[in-house]
């Protein structure tokens, strides 16, 4: 701080010392543009440069550019920088350089990290390498630049029948940069352009919303000023009349320590949330409350192991029936950052030991904010991946099994001609590699029945000898699959008889 003393006037230091408030209170995106006011007059000092690089490595997509500024940091023999650069090498897969900078730095005597804390990120390396090699056969897709902006899109929840996706968004179309909730509506399973959300709760404050009843009637969202870690926790319900006024929960919840993330239950009588309040076992721990008769809430009750570790768990999420937890964490078993981890309730009312949703869902970057669908089919949550449109993107996974999603349909031929002539053979092929995939013959009414895969162009073509009567392709997307039986019909028509 002395050197810089030296270089600044009166508001340059000033701009350092705001910029290192925002830092702290996690304002990432302020403190950048504050300390790069300040990197034209330094650019060579270190510590600017690691401020920079720290900040940059907490702002999604922006990974390249810590590594940038870290790297000047260490060339300025900055000795923080080297563990910073083992995550953000980390992040970017690079295993090696990630385990060498975390080796550098646990040697260095003037370290200020513990050596177990060095220890558990280079057991994240370990975790990663052995996560990516063994992946979960799931499909990922992004929500699309409807939802997602090329800003951060956080936290997604659909209520129980599919009808509302609610999200919280900085867009960078606003006028404001604070954080807002959005719904979106189901048009035929695509969602609509998203509206901000009425009725008095967005505020020129940050709301971010963390869990909504299955009924969509009862939505908690968190309020704060700066950032999305120091906030209060609030209650809002809907009637006829649209949305009511917020509720903040009481005192007995919000604290002067950090309650971040919350879910609530389907029929709304219990809620989980997170905060790093006194009496936990460590860092962010998850907490609940219940509604009694009276309709006022429990004291919380932290809910401690296997769950709650030594470092954050945060985001939790209540499956509709109750019977599964989901939450986000950089504890268990974590490949880096904050992953999503499942939990299932036993027969004595207790959680057992949470598992990891696995890659790819999981990643070396912060995977968060995981919620489901009723058949437990579909999940939702945000993520900076390769596709992303911008910061933080939301995402949809389908978690059915391969098995799962095979589908029968029933293929009907139609022919036109007085002759209703359906003997010959039909091929189904894969339209990418030519294999046979199948073989079958109608019936005397034109049809037989198939099983196939989703997101795979088959070839169809029926034959009679050597004479070709009809060809297609037939393809079922993942929407459809899954159900009981679906349904396709072909013409053929007179000049192919």
């Amino acid at each position: 701080m002395g050197y810089a003393q030296k270089g600044f006037n009166k508001a340059q230091k000033a701009t350092w010392a705001n910029a290192n408030l925002a830092l702290e209170q996690g304002d990432y995106l302020m403190a950048t543009q504050l300390y790069q006011e300040l990197y034209t007059i330094k650019p060579e000092w270190g510590e600017l440069n690691y401020k920079l690089g720290l900040c940059y490595l907490h702002l999604p997509g922006a990974t390249d550019r810590a590594i940038n500024y870290l790297n000047l940091a260490k060339v300025n023999e900055h000795v923080e920088a080297l563990f910073y650069l083992g995550r953000a090498y980390h992040e970017q897969m690079n295993f090696k350089k990630a385990s060498l900078h975390y080796r550098l730095y646990k040697d260095h005597p003037e370290k200020q990290k513990t050596v177990e804390e060095v220890d558990w990120y280079m057991s994240m390396t370990h975790n990663a390498k052995e996560a990516i090699g063994t992946p979960h056969q799931v499909n990922i897709s992004n929500l699309g630049q409807y939802i997602n902006t090329r800003g951060n899109e956080l936290h997604p929840i659909i209520v129980g029948d599919r009808s509302h996706l609610y999200f919280s968004s900085r867009t960078p179309y606003a006028e404001r940069r604070d954080l807002d909730i959005f719904f979106a509506y189901d048009l035929d399973g695509d969602w609509s352009p998203p509206q901000a959300l009425y009725g008095g709760i967005n505020t020129p404050q940050n709301e971010v919303v963390v869990g909504v009843t299955f009924d969509g009637h009862s939505m908690l969202f968190n309020r704060s000023a700066s950032g999305i870690e120091m906030g209060d926790l609030y209650i809002v319900n809907y009637d006829s009349k649209g949305w009511g006024t917020p509720q903040k929960l009481s005192d007995q919840v919000n604290s002067e320590h950090a309650e971040s993330g919350a879910g609530i239950s389907a029929a709304g009588g219990v809620i989980y949330f997170s905060s790093n309040r006194p009496g936990g076992i460590g860092g962010k721990d998850l907490w609940r409350i219940i509604k009694m008769g009276n309709g006022e809430w429990s004291l919380p009750q932290n809910i401690g192991g296997p769950i709650n570790t030594e470092y954050d768990e945060d985001a939790p999420f209540l499956s509709p029936y109750g019977n599964e937890l989901y939450f986000s964490s950089n504890g268990h078993q974590s490949i880096g950052g904050t992953d999503i981890f499942k939990s299932t309730i036993t027969k004595t009312g207790t959680w057992d030991e949470p598992v990891s949703l696995g890659y790819p869902i999981n990643s070396t970057r912060n995977d968060r904010s995981f919620t489901i669908n009723e058949e437990g089919t579909i999940g939702y949550f945000d993520a900076v991946k390769k596709d992303t449109e911008g910061g933080t993107d939301l995402y949809q996974v389908d978690l059915r099994s391969h098995d799962d999603l095979l589908t029968p349909v029933k293929v009907v031929y139609n022919d036109s001609t007085a002759a209703k002539n359906y003997k010959g053979v039909v091929y189904l092929c894969d339209n990418a590699t030519g294999d046979i995939y199948g073989k079958y013959r109608p019936n005397k009414n034109g049809e037989f029945l198939l099983i196939i895969s989703p997101d795979i162009i088959y070839s169809i073509e029926f034959k009679n000898d050597d004479d070709i009567k009809h060809q297609d392709h037939l393809s079922i997307d993942r929407k459809e699959a899954g159900h009981s039986l679906l349904k396709r019909q072909y013409f053929i028509k007179p000049e192919k008889m």
